[in-house]
């Protein structure tokens, strides 16, 4: 049966679809696309698309990747490509999600990686898109659906730690396999390619050897691997792979062959060597694990593995770009690589710079507008309770609209008590692509901001030294604010914010959500639970690997800015940025102040003026101690642990919630590890502004106030001041 939501969503649907139906769409999206419209020609051509139906999505790209022998191939009109010109070439796509039909997966805002071609703006179907985790920069998860071709390659061929794996073809996706076979304990691994070009790179992709054929043809007689993976597409390299495998041994076909294969006694040769051949061109993966006996479908598991990878920092893509383009250039793109000996690996096109190829929306269907203005009338008290908030929305404006403020506008549109109503940024186009998503309107002049009656409260997602001066400003204007972690670059600014809120009677809050994960709010469940005891220590281990775009793009390139490493614009580096969302958590979990730091920290690989890695010991009121570490350099596997123990027992917060007590506590029995599962889904930031708003309307502090963030920030300046006095320092108590 139903519940009532789904039955009022069902008939909100069919309203939709039959306005569409009489009085058709007319909103429009348009864009560019590249085109091949003849052979050796490549253009870009001017596009236009309806909004999406259900189950799709609208995505404004942020960049896309080129997969050389498969558009080399098209370009060049090579034997074996498919369909008539003009040519649509291109299937690795990033972008952010501009609108989303009924039904779809993907929300407004979210960054996701898309199965669609070349293009400043595409409309996919909900099945070939997969949103990205936060933390996976748009340059690398860009690698997702062209590493997950090498993957399903890879694995058709059973490969077992210990088997050698030779590899025919040294280009991109024969770069992706040498990087998997290396991750799956294959030895030794051998990267096989007709000329010396690009085995260079090979090396570094994990090869313990390298053969150019046109320099050594009797070496293949001599490899000898337990499985050989042909990805050149060339019809000799068949041949090449038979005399390569052992014999007993297994083939995996991944290319496209451009051309046929004419030696005579091919058949032969493989009968003799009493070899498996194995094909596993991308197109032989069903859309769903319930094809029988099959469990890596390509979007989920596919997908999913090749972004864990690159998340966790063991499959590394960042030097497998060997060109950025923007989309004027793409036509001398392609004519550099039909050329002979291109030596192109990764060519990726950036679309998220401004130009007259940035999505423009056009007009408004009739039948959306008569919907929209429907949706503005006052609303009517709830027939079904529990299904709205029975107080009016907190109206908010965001202030900054690049990298987190996507985050956090999907939270405000998630939460049942709050709505966007002004957008701001410096780049109007950041701003105005926020604001189309929520109908609101959009400046770069936050005065206006500030002068908008309809705006309660301002959300700054702005540098952090731009979080004391726009914070007080606002609330001196009469808005309550809430600032993206964290509340400032230093004490005397979080002071001076609180005292200003206390002047004007304004909320001030710090957007500490990560303690609102499903993960952490049971933890403290279970620790006012009794299942730790007496605290006595804690540890934090944190470590990621940012590549140097990230200092001047951040994590999507959405915003070129140089201010994350400019100590006095940040603050800092990895403590101020990444670990104050730690320190608050702990310092919620826990109950206890932190009472004195002794900490060290350097720059030690990156072109910045702030720290990338830190240690610190501290003190916490009542005697535990506490110990932290952590690195924006640590190359492979992410480090990510942490715990609290006591008198009673442990619990690890992070890479999996699990505890063990002495205590027999919540259900769980006694001296055992028990794992915690059945956790919700993560809404943290959504519960965040959830919060806020319903402190906003009670009048009241909010959970995470303006003293929880000084309080951080004086645990952090504490330890920014040991390193200077090589001693350990004590934190001022609020």
């Amino acid at each position: 049966m139903k519940s009532p939501l789904e039955i009022l969503e069902s008939a909100r649907d069919r309203v939709q679809q039959k306005l569409e139906g009489k009085f058709g769409p007319t909103t429009t999206v348009r864009g560019v696309s590249v085109q091949f419209p003849a052979k050796e020609k490549a253009t870009l051509e001017p596009i236009e698309v309806a909004p999406p139906d259900r189950k799709q999505v609208l995505i404004g790209a942020t960049c896309s990747l080129v997969s050389p022998g498969t558009e080399r191939a098209s370009y060049l009109d090579l034997p074996n490509t498919l369909g008539s010109f003009p040519r649509i070439p291109g299937y690795c796509f990033v972008g952010s999600v501009l609108m989303s039909g009924q039904g779809s997966g993907v929300q407004s805002g979210d960054m996701v990686v898309a199965w669609a071609p070349h293009a400043s703006l595409a409309v996919v179907p909900d099945e070939k898109v997969m949103r990205l985790p936060e933390d996976v920069p748009a340059e690398r998860a860009v690698f997702t659906t062209i590493g997950a071709i090498a993957l399903q390659g890879f694995r058709k061929a059973h490969p077992e730690p210990g088997e050698s794996v030779a590899v025919l073809g040294a280009g991109l996706i024969g770069q992706l396999t040498l990087r998997l076979a290396a991750i799956a304990g294959a030895y030794p691994i051998i990267a096989i390619a007709r000329s010396k070009q690009r085995l260079e790179m090979a090396l570094r992709s994990g090869a313990d050897r390298a053969i150019a054929t046109a320099d050594e043809p009797e070496a293949l007689e001599r490899v000898n691997a337990d499985v050989v993976i042909e990805l050149t597409g060339v019809p000799e390299a068949i041949g090449d792979a038979i005399r390569a495998v052992k014999p007993g041994g297994r083939i995996v076909l991944v290319g496209s062959t451009r051309g046929v294969t004419e030696d005579p006694k091919l058949l032969e040769a493989l009968y003799k060597k009493g070899a498996v051949l194995i094909g596993a061109h991308f197109a032989t993966n069903p859309q769903s694990s319930t094809f029988p006996g099959y469990k890596w479908p390509m979007r989920g598991a596919e997908w999913g593995a090749v972004l864990n990878l690159i998340a966790d920092g063991r499959l590394v893509v960042d030097d497998l770009i060997t060109e950025r383009v923007e989309p004027p250039e793409i036509p001398e793109m392609y004519k550099r690589l039909g050329k002979e000996g291109d030596r192109s690996i990764g060519v990726l096109i950036r679309w998220d710079k401004p130009g007259d190829w940035t999505p423009q929306f056009h007009r408004q269907s009739l039948a959306t507008s008569i919907i929209t203005k429907l949706q503005k009338q006052p609303e009517p008290v709830p027939i079904i309770p529990g299904l709205r908030s029975s107080t009016p929305p907190l109206r908010i404006a965001m202030v900054g609209c690049g990298e987190i403020a996507l985050q956090n506008s999907k939270a405000i549109k998630a939460a049942s008590n709050t709505s966007i109503v002004h957008a701001m940024d410096l780049d109007i186009r950041l701003a105005k692509r926020l604001a189309s998503l929520y109908e609101a309107p959009y400046t770069t002049n936050f005065e206006e901001v500030l002068a908008n009656k309809d705006v309660e409260t301002v959300f700054l997602a702005v540098p952090h030294h731009l979080h004391a001066p726009m914070a007080i400003q606002a609330m001196k204007a009469g808005k309550h604010v809430i600032v993206e972690k964290p509340m400032a670059n230093n004490v005397a600014d979080c002071e001076k914010m609180i005292e200003v809120a206390r002047e004007t009677g304004s909320i001030l809050s710090v957007c500490y959500c990560q303690r609102y994960s499903p993960a952490l709010m049971r933890a403290k469940e279970l620790i006012e639970k009794g299942a730790v005891g007496r605290i006595l220590g804690t540890s934090i281990t944190f470590g990621q690997v940012r590549n140097e775009s990230y200092w001047t793009v951040g994590f999507t390139g959405r915003v070129k800015t140089d201010w994350r490493g400019s100590r006095e614009k940040a603050g800092g580096g990895v403590l101020i940025m990444n670990l104050c969302h730690t320190l608050d958590y702990f310092r919620h979990l826990t109950g206890l102040d932190v009472k004195q730091v002794f900490a060290e920290y350097a720059t030690l690989t990156h072109p910045v003026e702030v720290e990338d890695i830190v240690s610190a010991t501290y003190q916490y009121e009542g005697g535990a101690i506490g110990t932290l570490c952590g690195s924006t350099h640590v190359v492979g596997a992410r480090m990510d642990e942490e715990r609290v123990w006591g008198s009673d027992g442990q619990i690890v917060l992070r890479p999996i919630l699990k505890f063990c007590s002495q205590r027999a506590v919540d259900g769980y029995s006694a001296n055992r590890w028990h794992e915690v599962k059945d956790l919700p889904p993560p809404r943290e930031r959504e519960i965040f502004v959830q919060r806020f708003a319903e402190a906003v309307r009670a009048g009241r502090e909010p959970e995470v106030s303006g003293k929880d963030g000084l309080a951080v920030q004086r645990i952090i300046e504490a330890a920014y001041a040991s390193q200077q006095n090589g001693q350990a320092i004590k934190v001022q108590e609020s």
